[in-house]
């Protein structure tokens, strides 16, 4: 008799196994708080994931400034299943402020609450004004750059000086960062300017903002030398700096009422590695005059015109 009655309890046992799997304690949803996307400074979305783990599941958002968890999204519904499923809500925000959140998955079992995440909106575009000191430097000289940055009402607005040399070609290539101050000024420097360029200035804010573009162009230096020869001859000559290959030169003197004449040209010559020349010969004059001398560089070699300093000269004996 032990022997049918062991058998019939284990056929018992295997067929109930199934029936105890079926009736298993249901289980709350899992839910993981993601990370933001699509952030600007007065919305932003909000994503996670969650697992309804075979029951009908809703979730939401609990979100707020700073520590708080004081607003909600709607409830929206997941259907029963064990697979994880990406969530997400949109929601409004204040610029430049600082917010905590998490996702929370409601089912029949209970609820669960993911960890809480935090981000901060952006300050939003700025208000951005650039400026040269002076739009034609001479060479090696300094281009200066100033102007207001801020967002808000308030500065500490992260800039991008960016430039693209002559013969503007070439991309934008940043030049020079910084921030500006607490009442949104800023200045740049860039120093020494070797070519004719274009600036422009770059806040980087959400969205980002860029300036209209500014040219500086370069300056030839001239200098300028008399020299007193026979037969009442005077002789200028001087370097141009940097080493045009073609260009005019112009010597110049000043008339009684203040205005300027050309009196001689000549062509550039001797050019090298880091200058070129000039020569010009006139006859020298009876009254004391003063002289310059203006040096206009072809097109093509992404310089412009430089004039020398002022030569007096005495009157001849």
């Amino acid at each position: 008799m032990r022997a049918p009655l062991l058998a019939v309890l284990a056929v018992a046992t295997l067929f109930a196994a199934p029936a105890l799997a079926q009736t298993a304690k249901p289980r709350p949803p899992a839910a993981t708080t993601g990370g933001v996307r699509d952030l600007a400074p007065t919305s932003v979305t909000l994503t996670g994931t969650v697992n309804p783990r075979g029951l009908a599941t809703q979730y939401r958002f609990q979100y707020g400034a700073g520590t708080t968890l004081n607003r909600r999204t709607p409830l929206k519904q997941l259907p029963a299943g064990s697979a994880n499923k990406r969530v997400a809500a949109p929601v409004t925000v204040v610029a430049n402020r600082r917010y905590s959140y998490r996702l929370v998955a409601i089912n029949s079992a209970g609820a669960t609450q993911g960890k809480t995440a935090r981000f901060t909106s952006p300050r939003g575009a700025a208000a951005l004004t650039f400026a040269a000191r002076s739009t034609r430097v001479s060479y090696e000289g300094a281009a200066v750059f100033t102007g207001n940055a801020t967002t808000l009402g308030a500065g500490n607005v992260a800039l991008v000086l960016e430039q693209q040399p002559f013969p503007y070609t070439g991309a934008f290539a940043p030049v020079a960062t910084q921030r500006s101050g607490s009442d949104g000024s800023y200045s740049f420097t860039v120093s020494p300017l070797l070519l004719s360029s274009r600036f422009r200035l770059v806040a980087r804010t959400t969205p980002g903002v860029t300036s209209a573009v500014l040219t500086v162009r370069t300056k030839v230096r001239v200098a300028i030398k008399a020299t007193r020869l026979s037969g009442r001859r005077v002789r200028f000559s001087g370097d141009i700096v940097p080493a045009i290959g073609a260009g005019r030169v112009s010597l110049q003197r000043r008339t009684g009422s203040g205005q300027w004449i050309t009196i001689r040209r000549a062509s550039v010559r001797h050019p090298s590695a880091d200058r070129a020349s000039y020569r010009i010969t006139v006859g020298a004059r009876r009254v004391a005059t003063r002289y310059r001398v203006r040096v206009t560089p072809a097109e093509s070699s992404g310089y412009v015109r430089g004039t020398s300093r002022q030569q007096r000269l005495a009157g001849r004996r």
